[in-house]
C-alpha cells in the first residue's frame, strides 16, 4: 500500500510540472507580443539599431532608417534625444525618442501633459499598431509610433562594448584621428570665438564677459536660467549697489549675494535697492540637480563670490583679461575664478576656463589687434589639461570608436571639445565646415 504523503506529494509535483508548463507556454505567448519583454531590452535593441542602419516602420507604413539612435536621456525626460531618422523618400526626421512596450504606457506615465516630452518624433513600442498606432504630446500633436519587435529579434552586441569599439578604432590610423579631433577642437574655439566677439558687438565687455560666466556656473539644466540672472541684474547695475552700500558690516559678497537672490525670485527686494523691479520674470529654476553642489543656490552663491572679485578688480572684463595675461599655466586662471571659500570647485573652473574665460579673451584680443593676449590665450586651451567627463563626452567618444574616427583617450580639453565638436557637429547630421580653421595670429582689429 502506498503512503498517503508520498502520493500527496507525486500530485503536487504533477501539479507543479502541469502548471510550469502552462507558465512557460504562456510566457512564451506573452513575449511573443512583448508584454512579458523587459523595457530594458528595447531600449538596448533602439540603442544599437544606428550600427546598421536598421529600418523601423510606423503604424501608416512609413519606413524610417535609423542614422543615429540619439543620445540616452537619462531618467529625466525622453529615452533619447536628438535621434536622426531618414523617411523612405530621403527626408529627415530629428527629434527625441521615447520607448514603450505598449502604447498605453505613455498615458500612463503622463507624458501625454509633460512639456518635456514635446521634443518627442517617434514613440517606439513593441508592435507598431498597438494603442491606434500613435500617441499625443502636450501639445496635442500626434507623434507616430514604430514598432520594435523586428530590432529585437537581431540580438546585436552592445554599441558600448569595448571589445567593438577597439577593433572599429583599429580600422583608422591613431595620429590622423588625433589630427582629426585635434583639428574639431580648433574649430569648435574659433567658433565660440565668433559667438563671443559677437556678444562683445551687443552687450560690450563687461555684460558680455558676466553673461558668459554666469551662464557657465549653472548646471546644465539651469544655464539658461542663470544668463537671464545675469540679464536682470547686469554688472552696471551690480556695481552701482554694491559701490552704494559696501562697508566693513557688509561685505560686497553678501550685498551681491541678496541681490542675486531676489533676481533669482527667491526673496524681496533688499531694503537697500535701489531699483523698484528688474526686468523681465524670474527664471523658473530647475531642481533635478542630483548632487547639492549643482543647486541653484550654492552656484547663485558662488555667482556674489565672482561678483565682488569683479568689484575689486574693475569689472568682469578687466578681471578676465587680467586672469589670462597673468597667468603662467591653466591652473593660474582656476584660481582667480575660484578662490578659496567661493563655492567654485576644481572642475567648474577648469569648465568656466575652457568654455569662457579662454576663448573670450581671444576674441577681445582679436578684436583689438593685442596679438600677444591671443597667443597667451590659445596657448593656454592647447596646453589645458583634460576635464572631468561628461556625459556627452562619453557619448561622443563611444560614438566615434564606433566609427573608427578617434582612437585612445583625449589627452586634453582641445582634444575632448574637438571629439564633442565631431558628435554634435558632422556625425549626427553631416554638415558643412561652420567656422573656418582657428587663425594663427588675429587679423587685427575688427570694427563694430
Amino acid at each position: 500500500m502506498k503512503d498517503a504523503g508520498t502520493t500527496k506529494a507525486r500530485r503536487q509535483e504533477r501539479m507543479g510540472r502541469d502548471n510550469h508548463s502552462e507558465n512557460n507556454n504562456t510566457h512564451r505567448h506573452s513575449a511573443k507580443h512583448g508584454d512579458c519583454l523587459p523595457e530594458t531590452e528595447l531600449h538596448h535593441a533602439w540603442q544599437t539599431a544606428d550600427s546598421s542602419r536598421a529600418q523601423v516602420k510606423s503604424s501608416d507604413g512609413t519606413t524610417y532608417r535609423v542614422l543615429y539612435s540619439g543620445m540616452p536621456g537619462g531618467s529625466y525626460g525622453p529615452d533619447f534625444r536628438q535621434a536622426v531618422l531618414e523617411r523612405q523618400d530621403g527626408s529627415e526626421l530629428v527629434g527625441d525618442v521615447e520607448i514603450h512596450i505598449r502604447s498605453k504606457e505613455w498615458y500612463a506615465h503622463g507624458h501625454a501633459s509633460d512639456e518635456r516630452y514635446n521634443g518627442v518624433k517617434i514613440h517606439g513600442v513593441w508592435s507598431a499598431r498597438d494603442g491606434g498606432g500613435c500617441v499625443q504630446n502636450r501639445a496635442g500633436l500626434t507623434i507616430p509610433q514604430v514598432g520594435l519587435s523586428t530590432l529585437h529579434s537581431d540580438n546585436r552586441a552592445p554599441r558600448g562594448n569595448d571589445n567593438t569599439a577597439e577593433d572599429a578604432a583599429t580600422q583608422a590610423d591613431g595620429a590622423l584621428a588625433q589630427r582629426i579631433v585635434t583639428q574639431a577642437g580648433d574649430e569648435w574655439f574659433a567658433t565660440k570665438m565668433a559667438m563671443f566677439s559677437e556678444e562683445v558687438a551687443t552687450f560690450g565687455g563687461d555684460i558680455a564677459a558676466q553673461l558668459g560666466i554666469f551662464e557657465a556656473l549653472g548646471y546644465s539644466r539651469n544655464r539658461w536660467q542663470f544668463r537671464t540672472l545675469g540679464r536682470r541684474l547686469p554688472w552696471p547695475y551690480l556695481k552701482r549697489e554694491l559701490l552704494a552700500n559696501g562697508d566693513h558690516e557688509h561685505a560686497a559678497d553678501q550685498i551681491a549675494e541678496r541681490l542675486l537672490r531676489w533676481g533669482a525670485g527667491w526673496q524681496p527686494a533688499p531694503d537697500f535697492a535701489t531699483a523698484p523691479a528688474l526686468m523681465g520674470d524670474a527664471p523658473e529654476w530647475n531642481r533635478a540637480y542630483g548632487m547639492p553642489a549643482n543647486s541653484p543656490e550654492k552656484r547663485v552663491a558662488a555667482a556674489a563670490h565672482l561678483t565682488a572679485s569683479w568689484l575689486a578688480a574693475g569689472g568682469p572684463l578687466t578681471h578676465t583679461l587680467d586672469a589670462v595675461r597673468d597667468a603662467s599655466r591653466c591652473s593660474d586662471v582656476w584660481w582667480e575664478l575660484a578662490p578659496k571659500a567661493s563655492g567654485i570647485g576644481r572642475s567648474r573652473a577648469m569648465e568656466i576656463t575652457v568654455n569662457v574665460v579662454l576663448p573670450f579673451v581671444a576674441a577681445w584680443a582679436q578684436r583689438g589687434g593685442d596679438s600677444a593676449l591671443y597667443s597667451k590665450a590659445v596657448a593656454l586651451y592647447n596646453a589645458h589639461p583634460k576635464m572631468s567627463a561628461n556625459s556627452v563626452l562619453r557619448e561622443s567618444m563611444l560614438y566615434l570608436r564606433s566609427r573608427g574616427i578617434a582612437s585612445g583617450k583625449c589627452p586634453g580639453a582641445r582634444q575632448q571639445q574637438g571629439a564633442m565638436h565631431l558628435y554634435n557637429s558632422y556625425l549626427v547630421r553631416p554638415r558643412a565646415t561652420r567656422q573656418p580653421g582657428l587663425p594663427l595670429q588675429p587679423t587685427g582689429p575688427l570694427r563694430d
